[in-house]
């Protein structure tokens, strides 16, 4: 069985973008209850500004012990396809450690709403449009990813 890690980005995500709060948060928990196998990364900026305990703060207790890390900050992580490559980053150096399995049987997705930081075409990318944040389709979209990982 493969090892499940999802992506995660807030703005845009969580909440449409212009928006304060994570309007689509309980959207996102629900459908997650509904896939136990998959580890949370956080991706989002906000990563920046907040360590892994404050960012686990702002979900449900269901999910917090399912956010195992951040990805790295790298220079480029803003630059055209900058995040996929601090997915790449955080895999490379996590899947060698005793919590992880080999990288080849480690399956991952990303839920973002920035194309551009991705490579053209990216199999692993669920685009989530800024302007409505995660929906019931993104969570459809997100389960099929999940059952065929």
């Amino acid at each position: 069985m493969n090892r499940k890690i999802l992506f995660l980005d807030f703005d845009g995500v969580l909440h449409p973008d212009g928006y304060p709060h994570f309007s689509r948060l309980d959207l996102f928990t629900a459908c997650l209850l509904q896939m136990p196998e998959i580890d949370i990364v956080i991706s989002s900026t906000w990563r920046y500004e907040k360590s892994l305990a404050e960012l686990r703060a702002l979900f449900p207790a269901e999910l917090r012990a399912r956010i195992i890390g951040m990805t790295p900050i790298l220079d480029i992580g803003l630059d055209l396809r900058g995040r996929q490559r601090e997915i790449e980053s955080f895999l490379q150096t996590n899947t060698s450690n005793a919590v992880f399995n080999p990288v080849s049987n480690t399956a991952w997705a990303a839920l973002d709403d920035m194309r551009e930081f991705f490579d053209d075409g990216c199999p692993n990318l669920i685009w989530v449009d800024p302007e409505f944040g995660f929906s019931e389709d993104d969570g459809m979209r997100l389960k099929k990813w999940y059952d065929q990982a």
